[in-house]
C-alpha cells in the first residue's frame, strides 16, 4: 500500500486518501481531502459569495458546456429520477383523492369511497392545468394546492352537466347580434 505525506496536516496516509492532479509527478494532490475539505469551508465561511459568482460567471460564458453537462447527468441519473418522480407522483395522488373524499360533491353531497368517481371543476381564476395533469407531472403540492383553489370538487355526473351548460351559454352569447348602443 502506496503512502503519502500531506502538505496540510502532516500525517501519513495512503493514497486513496488524496485527491487526484494530473500535473503532480505523482498524480495525486498534495493535500489530503480531510485538509482539502477543511480549507474549503473556511474559505466559504470567510466568503459565501465568492463561490456562487464564479458559478455565475462560468456559466455566463460557457452556457453550452453547462447545457451539456447538464444532459449528460441527467442521462447519468435517469433510473433515479424516474424512481423520485413515482414517489412524487403517488404522494400527489394520495393528496388529491384525500381532498376529493372528505368533500364529496359540492352539488349532491356524494361522498363515495372511490376517489376517481369525483373531480376538479375549475370554476375560478385562469386555469393553468387540470389537476389530473399536475399529479402526473409530479409538480409541487404548492403548485397543485393553488391549482385546486380555483375549483370545486364535483361528481362525474354533475361537472359532465356543468360543462355543458357553459358550452351552451358560450355558443349562445356568441351567436347573439350585439347589442346596438344609445341614440343609433
Amino acid at each position: 500500500m502506496i503512502k503519502k505525506s500531506c502538505l496540510g496536516c502532516n500525517r501519513l496516509k495512503t493514497i486513496e486518501e488524496f485527491g487526484v492532479r494530473t500535473r503532480s509527478v505523482d498524480g495525486y494532490a498534495d493535500r489530503c481531502l480531510e485538509c482539502c475539505r477543511a480549507e474549503s469551508r473556511e474559505r466559504y465561511a470567510k466568503n459565501p459569495g465568492a463561490g456562487r459568482g464564479r458559478a455565475n460567471r462560468y456559466r455566463a460564458r460557457y452556457p453550452e458546456r453547462v447545457r451539456a453537462a447538464a444532459r449528460q447527468a441527467a442521462r447519468a441519473n435517469k433510473a433515479q429520477r424516474r424512481i423520485d418522480k413515482v414517489g412524487i407522483v403517488a404522494r400527489n395522488n394520495d393528496y388529491v383523492n384525500a381532498i376529493k373524499l372528505a368533500t364529496g360533491c359540492v352539488e349532491c353531497g356524494f361522498k363515495g369511497d372511490e376517489p376517481w368517481l369525483l373531480e376538479f371543476d375549475h370554476v375560478r381564476g385562469t386555469k393553468v392545468e387540470a389537476v389530473s395533469q399536475l399529479v402526473a407531472g409530479a409538480y409541487s403540492l404548492a403548485v397543485i394546492q393553488a391549482e385546486i383553489g380555483k375549483c370545486e370538487v364535483v361528481c362525474q355526473r354533475h361537472h359532465r352537466m356543468r360543462t355543458i351548460a357553459r358550452m351552451q351559454e358560450r355558443r349562445r352569447t356568441a351567436t347573439e347580434p350585439a347589442e346596438d348602443g344609445p341614440g343609433v
